[in-house]
């Protein structure tokens, strides 16, 4: 099987951007990567996108306002995992030889309010168990009772990822919990700022809808070599990878993104975070 890599890497920061449409996002985001990788608009033989609220042929849209039609496009959709699973197929057909190079994208400009899902039975959104709040905070109970997580654990994920995103200057949210005990802080949140939107849930706990479009310019060893294996890595990993499990059902190995040891070539701080 052919080494994949990543040659480049893009991104539209994350949050609320009334002004722009999803097209627009993904085009910045890919203009990016290509710039990254030092290829232009035909430096790829395929490409693929990763969406679920974004429409018919939106991939194909993106293309369009680049210039970079004729080639083959496939838009994947598959919930959450959208953009991972558009990457791990670019992946299969650059290591299985099937091409040299391949563009790969995610976007998505999420709706406000209750997020829609043909997912979810009629009766599931009657009674506020689709996407939402209370659905989302009985599985938090659940893990709680099943596993030993309590609300301080769910607290410090907060706390952590808060003051993470301040690093980022392409996080969703990027302010830190300001409290001398930012962990108490987050427990006592005020009613009348952070009220509890459902038992075990609160507002700081729960994900902000919002947009955001990585983008990244995967190649095989034969095109590009020095850049970030696209292969279980040199971190530590679990027994519940699902990749190195699909791996083992045949030669070679298939894995999620990390990089190599040392800096990737036109790395940005911001783009790393969402595409490792």
């Amino acid at each position: 099987m052919t080494a994949v890599e990543i040659a480049g890497i893009g991104l539209h920061p994350f949050g609320r951007f009334e002004g722009k449409t999803v097209t627009e996002m993904g085009v910045a985001a890919v203009r990016q990567a290509l710039a990254d990788a030092g290829v232009d608009r035909r430096g790829f033989q395929a490409a693929f996108c990763g969406t679920a609220y974004s429409g018919v042929a939106a991939g194909h849209r993106v293309l369009d306002a680049i210039g970079a039609t004729g080639g083959p496009i496939v838009d994947v959709e598959a919930g959450c995992a959208s953009g991972g699973a558009a990457l791990m197929m670019a992946a299969g057909a650059i290591a299985a030889g099937q091409y040299d190079t391949a563009l790969v994208f995610g976007m998505e400009k999420m709706p406000k309010g209750i997020i829609r899902s043909s997912f979810f039975a009629p009766w599931q959104e009657e009674a506020g168990l689709a996407a939402t709040p209370a659905y989302f905070a009985l599985r938090a109970q659940r893990l709680m009772r099943e596993s030993g997580v309590t609300r301080n654990h769910l607290a410090d994920v907060v706390v952590k990822n808060r003051a993470n995103g301040v690093h980022n200057p392409d996080a969703r949210v990027a302010r830190r919990v300001r409290a001398a005990a930012p962990l108490d802080a987050v427990l006592a949140e005020r009613r009348r700022r952070c009220r509890r939107t459902a038992r075990r849930a609160r507002l700081r706990k729960g994900r902000a809808p919002g947009g955001g479009r990585p983008a990244v310019a995967p190649s095989g060893e034969r095109a590009e070599r020095g850049h970030a294996d696209v292969g279980p890595g040199r971190r530590r990993r679990t027994r519940g990878d699902h990749a190195r499990r699909a791996g083992c059902l045949r030669r070679g190995r298939l894995g999620a993104v990390g990089p190599r040891r040392g800096r990737v070539p036109g790395h940005r701080r911001g783009a790393r975070a969402a595409v490792v």
